[in-house]
């Protein structure tokens, strides 16, 4: 996209986003991949200098490196050897001054995380006075309902629980917009994409037949094209008739 784009994802995450700032408490905000989580939440911590944005890796993460890895959002740099017992100890020294200056953590991928982990974490706003926010695909609170103790726990310690669904149509026609997508065909059919695909696949997609329209405005035949090219066939035009 040329620009941010609000869609009613982006306000939900925003809403909940606010609501464990001003509340001093953890929010969970989870929904189906590709359809602008991580996109929405980058945003927010670009513009807000009191938010920090950590992004779980997929490599496997124990306790001692996501409180590493917390610090090192933070801006403080820790001797790797540091063992986690003298981590918890630095983090009770350093989240309360910084959550009294207005800052917050974002957490993306959560799901990612080992459960006891994320237990800790989502009580840093009793422990330490820092509000908290985890996001992740379904799996994030799915995988904790499976293990009842420890889903007790977080869900206890989540004061907001955002649901994100799959974009609406209004959502994909403000991205088409931005990508200049011209003419009602054209529109119908980056929407018809869109819901048939997800926020992700729509804007690679847009991205492409940028390029091949050049200076000029995005219309059909460049949606087509470039939705042939990224689907790897012509089966791909079925993605972009409107639904009857």
């Amino acid at each position: 996209m040329k620009g941010f784009v609000e869609t009613s994802i982006s306000r939900h995450i925003a809403d909940g986003v606010a609501y464990s700032r001003d509340a001093c408490a953890t929010t969970s905000i989870s929904g189906p991949p590709g359809i602008g989580k991580t996109f929405a939440l980058q945003h927010i911590a670009e513009r807000d200098r009191n938010a920090v944005y950590w992004s779980v890796p997929q490599a496997r993460t124990t306790l001692k490196s996501a409180l590493k890895a917390i610090l090192d959002a933070f801006g403080y740099n820790i001797y790797r050897r540091e063992h986690t017992d003298r981590l918890w100890d630095i983090l009770e020294d350093m989240l309360p001054g910084e959550a009294r200056l207005g800052y917050y953590l974002i957490v993306d991928e959560a799901q990612r995380l080992d459960l006891n982990i994320l237990v800790d974490i989502v009580d840093f706003p009793a422990r330490f006075g820092l509000p908290v926010i985890i996001a992740g695909n379904p799996e994030l609170l799915k995988r904790a309902r499976a293990h009842g103790a420890a889903f007790d726990q977080i869900a206890s310690r989540c004061a907001k629980n955002v649901i994100l669904r799959r974009p609406l149509a209004e959502d994909i026609l403000s991205i088409a917009v931005d990508f200049d997508v011209y003419g009602e065909d054209a529109r119908e059919a980056a929407i018809a994409y869109g819901l048939r695909t997800s926020i992700r696949e729509l804007v690679f997609m847009l991205k492409t037949a940028r390029g091949l329209a050049e200076r000029g405005p995005v219309r059909l035949p460049e949606i087509k094209s470039a939705a042939v090219f990224h689907k790897g066939g012509t089966d791909a035009l079925a993605l972009l008739k409107p639904a009857a």
